[in-house]
C-alpha cells in the first residue's frame, strides 16, 4: 500500500515536470514567435522606410536639375527622416539579440548598417546640400566659367561628407550581399549609388 501511494506520488510529481517543461516550451515558442513578428515588423518598416528614402533622393537631383530648389530641398528633408526611421526601426533591444541569431543575425546586421549608414550619410550631407539649395544653378556658371564664390562655398563642405561617404563605404563593403535575403540585398545594392546621384559632391569621393 506504501508502494503503490508512493509510486503514485512519483507519477504525480513526474507528470507536473513534464507539465512545467511543456509550460517553458509554450513559453519560449510564444516569446520566439513574439521576437520574430517583432523583428519581421521592424524588417519590413526599415526596408518600406529606405525605399521612401531611395525615391526621395531620386526626387533631389532630379528637382534640382530642373531648378526647382524648394523640391529638392523638401524631398532631401523626407529622405534624412525616412533614412532616421529606418534607423529607428533596427535599433531595439529585441533587434540586437535577433542579429546574434545564425544565418538571420546576418540580414539583420546588414539592414541595420544600411540604415544607419544612410541616415548619417545624409544627416552629414546636410550643411552641403543647404549651400547647394542656396545657390542658383545658374549662377553656378558665370559668364561659361564656374562661379569662384560658390563653388569655394561648396569644397568647403565637400570634405566632410567626403569622409563620411569614405567611412559609410567601408561598413558597407565588408558585407557580402550573397548572405543576404532579397528584400535586403536590393537596398544594399541600390541605396549607395542613389545617394552618390543626390549629393553631387560625392561622385568624386
Amino acid at each position: 500500500h506504501h508502494h503503490s501511494r508512493h509510486h503514485h506520488h512519483y507519477r504525480r510529481r513526474r507528470r507536473i515536470i513534464l507539465w512545467s517543461c511543456l509550460g517553458i516550451v509554450l513559453a519560449l515558442i510564444v516569446a520566439v514567435v513574439i521576437c520574430g513578428a517583432i523583428v519581421a515588423r521592424g524588417v519590413i518598416n526599415a526596408r518600406d522606410n529606405l525605399q521612401t528614402a531611395q525615391q526621395q533622393l531620386t526626387l533631389v537631383a532630379s528637382s534640382y536639375q530642373a531648378k526647382d530648389r524648394a523640391t529638392s530641398a523638401d524631398a532631401y528633408h523626407a529622405a534624412r527622416a525616412a533614412a532616421g526611421n529606418a534607423t529607428q526601426a533596427t535599433n531595439g533591444a529585441v533587434w540586437k539579440f535577433a542579429e546574434h541569431v545564425p544565418w538571420i543575425g546576418a540580414n539583420l546586421r546588414a539592414v541595420r548598417a544600411v540604415a544607419a549608414q544612410t541616415s548619417g550619410l545624409l544627416d552629414s550631407a546636410q550643411p552641403f546640400i543647404d549651400t547647394l539649395e542656396s545657390i542658383d544653378p545658374d549662377h553656378l556658371v558665370n559668364n561659361g566659367a564656374f562661379d569662384a564664390d560658390s563653388i569655394s562655398r561648396l569644397a568647403a563642405q565637400t570634405p566632410a561628407v567626403a569622409t563620411r561617404a569614405a567611412e559609410a563605404h567601408t561598413v558597407l563593403s565588408a558585407i557580402n550581399p550573397d548572405d543576404l535575403l532579397p528584400v535586403v540585398r536590393r537596398p544594399y545594392r541600390q541605396l549607395p549609388g542613389t545617394i552618390a546621384s543626390a549629393v553631387p559632391g560625392l561622385q568624386s569621393a
